[in-house]
């Protein structure tokens, strides 16, 4: 069945990441805090089995059918996210001194989803977009393809590489599609702060799944 491609709001269905987040497996924490506009897959009590949420149906299309439309659904829902939560708290988009995508494992795609993801993001919030910053220095591989946290972990920490440090002591919002494990916003969150230097970390992703390792 086709989604329709709509922005509802998303307030009540949108996911806490903090440092709790699957915290049977997770060492290392390395994001301050952040959210998912809701979970990738939900259970369906009619067919009693598991079906991707809107969300998830959206990143689908997004990622493997290419569908912009997709993308411009899943960027106003984030921007609905960001702004709902800083005016919660009273605080203007200025609070980020930057948006920063995860680097994508996979190069032959027509458009990177999370880089433009990101960059439709800054634009629109009128926050700076900067894809440099974090970068790879090798192949990297889907994150579903590692067993553990630890295996993504330590994979990931060869691979990645924080240019420099500036922006030292300022907070930057880092942009993913989807969080299994929390291995890659750690990673990215943690490096960004040993190497880069970086004050605070948040996080934004489309969707969360169920199974986390």
């Amino acid at each position: 069945m086709e989604t329709t491609l709509v922005s509802p709001t998303v307030g009540r269905s949108c996911r806490r990441l903090d440092r709790s987040y699957n915290n049977g497996h997770r060492k290392t924490p390395g994001f301050d805090t952040g959210w998912a506009l809701a979970l990738h897959r939900r259970y369906d009590s009619a067919t009693k089995t598991l079906i991707r949420s809107e969300q998830g149906e959206l990143v689908n299309r997004m990622k493997y059918y290419h569908d912009m439309r997709a993308l411009n659904v899943l960027v106003e829902q984030m921007k609905q996210r960001i702004t709902d939560r800083l005016a919660e708290l009273g605080r203007e988009t200025s609070v980020f001194d930057a948006i920063i995508p995860i680097p994508p494992s996979i190069q032959n795609r027509p458009f990177q989803p999370v880089i433009e993801i990101a960059r439709r993001l800054a634009e629109q919030l009128s926050i700076r977009f900067d894809a440099d910053l974090v970068s790879k220095q090798g192949d990297l591989q889907p994150m579903k393809n590692l067993e553990s946290y630890e295996e993504k972990v330590a994979h990931l920490r060869q691979v990645l590489k924080v240019a420099d440090t500036r922006y030292a002591g300022k907070r930057l919002l880092v942009i993913d599609d989807i969080v299994d494990s929390g291995a890659t916003l750690d990673t990215v969150a943690s490096l960004l702060k040993t190497h880069g230097a970086v004050g605070h970390v948040y996080v934004l992703c489309a969707t969360e799944t169920l199974m986390k390792r």
